[in-house]
């Protein structure tokens, strides 16, 4: 798989007889396959990333010249071309520039040109051409896009999606990882589009639409209509007739077939409530940094988690749900506290973990959650593109490519899994499946982003000041003063 980026090898130097003629880019695009009859001057000159056509007022200038061409030499690393003002002789002669730079040997049917030219006064308009040229990919980009395209499922012959988790070397029962998962299949979609390739996520939307108008049961409960399913699946069906024929259909599900009952993590409302000091937990006083903050979970009335949460924090940077001061210091706190969130793999879904009585009493001895694992304190690598897209947001994308550098040395090796176990995040899930697709996906995503960062801006919303004046102005006790979007802005940015 390789990839063009540009940078310029060729020079092109015209010649005219006066300064009336000296700005070509004004009068005509110069376009090479015009002029010399689509035969490439230069080998590479056939990568010249953007077509160029010649007015009706250029065409007549250019036809006053001759288009033959003569390669002299045998160096064609950079060549000079020469378009005389004189009919009466060869008025386009290419000579190669030396390697040493020194002055240019002419060898052969150019001597009569070359007299002539001296004999006139001419300027020359150097212009600089750029040439494709290809980059290698990492093989660990290459072994990414590989196994994401295995995971694509079809449906009918056209990509709907992809699965959960893709791994030919299993023998454990798949449980619903071999489903297309509609929370899932988002970094998938991300890196699809960010690559150019659009049909499978129009057609995984298409589908999921289609599938809201399901009527089915789910534990004697029948959903209301436009209930998104959580995830769907391809199945063949016989049909009537005797004639061992199948047909495809979509099987949604709405939840019945869930992997666990726990509560979710990426489900808590995110608020800065007052806290009392007595609230404060021992572990949080001694953990926080001087340089950065968090936005708390909000479980109910005077009733918080003090712990750190990943997605809801960069979900508040991405949405702008923070202000910029706030967003600057989550960031701050993920660097400050890198050996606790990042570590051995990027990043924790939260910290620090639930342990003893605690873990007990909230998960119900949940032996898939013990401590420093899966939803209680493991490392989600999937959470990297939504890190990176925070980062980009903030002008902060040094600490994004710092997290993908630590992910980039164990994903491969370890086989692309679902979550990691310890502290640190140093060994895989008990229960992780491996070539999890998210994670491969969320991988490819931040590359891609940190290449081009200038795409993020279609993933993030920015600050909403028509918003933010009615919420300012609400928060005013006298209602004769009159707000404007100043002052509202000077009451967010604090």
């Amino acid at each position: 798989m390789m990839i063009s980026i540009m940078r310029p090898c060729c020079r092109l130097l015209f010649g005219f007889t006066s300064a009336a003629r000296l700005h070509p880019v004004r009068r005509f695009d110069i376009s090479y396959s015009r002029l010399l009859g689509r035969r490439p001057l230069v080998g590479n000159l056939r990568h010249f990333p953007f077509p160029c056509t010649a007015s009706a007022s250029a065409g007549s200038y250019v036809r006053r010249h001759s288009t033959s061409v003569e390669t002299v030499g045998e160096n064609k690393g950079f060549e000079r071309i020469y378009v005389q003002g004189m009919a009466a002789v060869k008025p386009l002669v290419v000579d190669p520039i030396p390697p040493d730079g020194g002055t240019v040997v002419n060898s052969g049917g150019s001597d009569g040109v070359k007299a002539e030219a001296a004999a006139e006064e001419e300027e020359v308009v150097e212009m600089e051409l750029p040439i494709a040229v290809e980059k290698e990919v990492p093989e660990i980009e290459k072994e990414a896009w590989r196994l994401l395209r295995n995971a694509v499922v079809n449906y009918c012959g056209n990509p709907v999606g992809t699965v959960a988790a893709n791994d030919p070397a299993s023998n454990a029962s798949p449980l619903n990882y071999d489903q297309v998962f509609i929370r899932d299949f988002v970094p998938s979609a991300l890196a699809f589009l960010l690559k150019g390739e659009f049909e499978i996520v129009r057609n995984f939307l298409l589908h999921t639409l289609q599938l809201q108008s399901w009527e089915k049961t789910v534990d004697c409960y029948s959903p209301g209509q436009g209930l998104m399913p959580a995830s769907f699946k391809v199945r063949s069906v016989p049909l009537g007739g005797g004639n061992e024929a199948f047909e495809e259909v979509l099987d949604p599900d709405f939840g019945e077939a869930a992997i666990g009952r726990v509560a979710p993590v990426d489900s808590v409302t995110l608020t800065e409530p007052k806290v009392a000091p007595p609230l404060i937990p021992a572990w949080l006083v001694d953990w926080i940094p001087e340089r950065g903050g968090y936005l708390i979970g909000n479980l109910q009335p005077a009733h918080m988690d003090f712990r750190f949460f990943s997605l809801g924090n960069l979900w508040a940077i991405i949405s702008s749900l923070t202000t910029p001061k706030q967003a600057e210091g989550i960031l701050n706190l993920i660097e400050e506290k890198w050996d606790s969130i990042v570590a051995d793999m990027p990043l924790k879904i939260c910290y620090p973990a639930l342990e003893y009585e605690e873990w007990r009493i909230i998960t119900g001895s949940d032996p898939k959650n013990t401590p420093w694992s899966y939803h209680n304190g493991g490392s989600w690598p999937t959470l990297l593109w939504q890190f990176t897209l925070a980062c980009i947001k903030m002008g902060r994308p040094d600490l994004a490519r710092k997290a993908v550098a630590v992910a980039e040395k164990s994903l491969s090796k370890d086989k692309w899994p679902e979550y990691y176990d310890t502290r640190t995040g140093r060994f895989i899930g008990k229960q992780s499946r491996l070539y999890q697709t998210w994670t491969i996906a969320g991988f490819l995503t931040s590359k891609m982003l940190l290449e081009n960062p200038e795409m993020a801006s279609i993933l993030t919303c920015e600050e909403d000041l028509e918003l933010l004046e009615g919420c300012a102005c609400l928060l005013n006790k006298s209602a004769r003063v009159k707000c404007s979007r100043l002052a509202a802005r000077s009451q967010v940015l604090i």
